[in-house]
């Protein structure tokens, strides 16, 4: 009976033993875990803060480290907005007016005496529009060391004229049977109302309307990718 009660001690005395081992090892382990955790949230803010300072100076940086690559990047974002706007209609020059073709004749001796004349009349409206036709003309120039671009090669062209069908009203025109209107009379007639539109238009300031608002337009397009950067628009010269 003693012996067994000896050995009953032993072990329980053992038992304990390892008992205070493995709360010294959960403990130690917990401590442990705690230093990691902290690691873990310092690097993370640690992290963040850089991040946030390098996401502020990310310009600065990248240009500091590839200058050359920072400006041909910049300079093919907005070569490929230009090329993917392809043409631009900013100006429109709106006409309503009226057309008389005045006597026509077939021949010389015909209009010296005055005889077998024809003549059309009429009202219409008229439209000229203006902008550049070819948008991947124009060439991007990026100083990244001066934050400036360039813009060469814009041109203001009349892109578009045309007389409206519909708005044709108060025709008239002469019914000489010796002299008769034909096709080629009224292609004349459009062809010199066109002309006179044009001419109409530039004199009110189509052209220069037209560049200003593409100026404008164009700056929109670009949008974020020329924030901090002065642009210069080098247009060629209206005619």
């Amino acid at each position: 009976m003693v012996a067994e009660k000896g050995n009953k001690d032993e072990i329980l005395d053992a038992l304990d033993g390892i008992q205070h081992e493995l709360k010294g090892i959960r403990k130690k382990s917990a401590r442990q875990v705690f230093q990691i955790i902290i690691a873990v949230v310092l690097t993370l803010i640690i992290g963040l803060g850089s991040g946030m300072i390098c996401g502020r100076n990310w310009d600065d940086i990248k240009f500091k480290l590839m200058p050359n690559s920072y400006s041909d990047s910049t300079t093919a974002v907005l070569e490929e907005k230009l090329t993917k706007q392809a043409e631009l209609n900013t100006g429109l020059y709106q006409q309503t007016s009226s057309y008389d073709s005045g006597n026509l004749y077939n021949n010389k001796v015909a209009e010296k005496l005055k005889v077998n004349s024809k003549s059309m009349k009429f009202t219409y409206t008229g439209y000229v529009e203006a902008g550049i036709q070819n948008l991947a003309d124009a060439k991007v120039n990026v100083n990244a060391k001066t934050n400036e671009i360039t813009i060469d090669n814009l041109k203001i062209e009349i892109t578009n004229v045309y007389i409206d069908p519909s708005s044709i009203t108060d025709a008239k025109q002469s019914k000489n049977i010796f002299n008769q209107l034909t096709i080629e009379d009224f292609t004349n007639s459009q062809t010199e109302l066109e002309q006179k539109l044009v001419n109409d238009a530039k004199e009110n300031g189509l052209m220069e309307n037209a560049q200003k608002n593409a100026q404008e337009t164009l700056e929109n397009i670009f949008g974020d990718t020329i924030d901090g950067y002065t642009v210069h628009f080098n247009w060629v010269t209206l005619e």
